[in-house]
């Protein structure tokens, strides 16, 4: 529960020069729960507000009087500006928190007003410890506001705001960071500048509201891909043990049993089926038919011979598939092993052509004399004898 109460400081006319400190006293502290109780004692019995700084006002032509002091920051310190009787800036200012991380720049000739029109003596900033939510998608950094509200500043000034990398969300570009207003029912955005190095995003500012350092969504991550390193599509293999080795690239693998989250998912191994990847379906198989893995190979044994389709697919981790469904497969071929059994009967050599044709004619030759040789032993054998 927080409770906070402007009041307005006005030093005894004739007061010496010089640094007085401001500093609040706790007279009675009580809480409401069902009856009150006194929280005095749990409260610090005063605390120090910062400090101003009584000087005698430089010495200007022209009219308008001066309240003989620097603007009063609460909860601010730096180097307030002199102001003059009708609420102008008469050196300029840079006043900041105590902290650093919201600073006030109040140029020379600027009028501090209050939402009634007059001058108004001093300035506060006050850190939310639950200010408005962010815009949808995007992230509240830091808010404060600056009061009193209502104030305003014409011409302008700077509001600047320090961050730490530790509070931009991550992906998102600094560069993309901003400051915003409050206007009752939403965030303003203003435009300003970011500088990553020193970490700030400085604005111009007409008033004084609830101010915010947000963030907004940053870019989704790539969507993720997935590709085959081995085996090549149509390998062969003598064994039944075959690793189908994957590239995965923008994608962290999980376990089972986590909500989805984007830039998550696991994997899931196919043997022999068609893959299943209709949008917001199981893209499991039948089982034995598949594999859920975190790894980015798997080996599948005792395969029968012949040819076998190995697939595989990016899921989310409810174990459905992508919206746009990331997936892919590869043919293979177990030899038959009764195949590599069989030895091979090497070929006849054939004889040359000369060796060929000589052969050839001793045949013929041969097969003349016999028929000759044939003739004359029937002829001999018809001769009559004497």
């Amino acid at each position: 529960m927080n409770a906070s109460e402007t009041v307005s400081v006005s030093l005894p006319p004739g007061s010496p020069t010089g640094r007085y400190t401001l500093r609040g006293e706790l007279i009675e502290a009580k809480v409401q729960i069902v009856i009150w109780f006194d929280v005095s004692s749990y409260l610090p019995s005063s605390e120090d507000f910062g400090s101003i700084l009584l000087v005698s006002p430089p010495t200007s032509g022209g009219g308008g009087g001066g309240f003989g002091s620097q603007l009063v920051g609460i909860g601010l310190s730096g180097t307030s500006p002199f102001m003059d009787g009708n609420g102008k800036a008469m050196t300029a200012g840079d006043i900041h928190t105590v902290d650093n991380i919201v600073s006030l720049g109040i140029p020379v000739g600027t009028t501090v007003w209050n939402a009634a029109g007059a001058a108004q003596p001093f300035l506060s900033a006050v850190i939310q410890s639950e200010p408005p939510q962010a815009p949808p998608q995007h992230a509240l950094v830091l808010a404060f506001e600056m009061g009193p509200s209502g104030v305003t500043f014409n011409p302008a000034a700077s509001l600047t705001m320090t961050y730490t990398e530790d509070q931009v969300p991550p992906g998102t570009k600094e560069a993309e960071l901003y400051i915003a207003w409050w206007n009752g029912s939403q965030w303003v955005k203003l435009e300003g500048n970011v500088d990553a190095v020193a970490n700030t995003v400085s604005v111009k500012i007409s008033h004084f509201t609830t101010f915010a350092l947000i963030a907004p969504p940053a870019p989704p991550p790539p969507p993720p891909t997935l590709k085959i390193s081995t085996p090549a599509s149509g390998a062969e293999f003598d064994l039944n043990n075959i690793t189908l080795s994957i590239n995965v690239e923008s994608l962290k693998l999980v376990a089972a049993g986590r909500p989805n989250t984007y830039g998550e998912g696991r994997i899931v191994y196919y043997l022999d089926v068609t893959i299943p990847t209709a949008a917001g379906k199981s893209a499991l198989s039948t089982p034995g038919s598949y594999k859920e893995s975190q790894s980015t190979s798997n080996t599948w044994s005792d395969l029968a011979y012949g040819t076998h389709t190995l697939g595989v697919q990016l899921v989310q981790n409810d174990g459905t598939p992508f919206s746009s469904a990331v997936f892919a497969t590869v043919s293979v071929t177990i030899k038959d092993p009764a195949e590599l059994q069989t030895p091979a009967i090497p070929a006849p050599t054939p004889l040359p052509p000369s060796v060929e044709t000589r052969t050839n004619w001793i045949v013929i030759i041969t097969l003349m004399i016999a028929l000759a040789l044939g003739v004359v032993l029937y002829w001999r054998a018809r001769k009559p004898r004497d």
